[in-house]
């Protein structure tokens, strides 16, 4: 099923390649596609993933402060 699944996936990619490179605004239309995914990505990787790299910092430095004695 896996083999049959790639296979159309791979059809499907290469029938697109000839059309978009011969036409001049489908082209357009793909690199613009390219950059709002790509800015999509971005955005939500700093949006979601960011805060708990930060958060993760944050606990890591409480929990090595020394206790203070007094």
């Amino acid at each position: 099923m896996y083999i049959l699944l790639q296979a159309l996936f791979t059809v499907a990619t290469m029938a697109l390649t000839v059309p978009i490179f011969l036409s001049y605004w489908m082209h357009v239309v793909f690199l613009i596609l390219k950059v709002c995914a790509s800015t999509w990505n971005g955005g939500s990787f700093i949006l979601e993933v960011m805060p708990r790299q930060v958060e993760r910092k944050q606990q890591k430095k409480l929990g090595m402060k020394p206790i203070e004695q007094g």
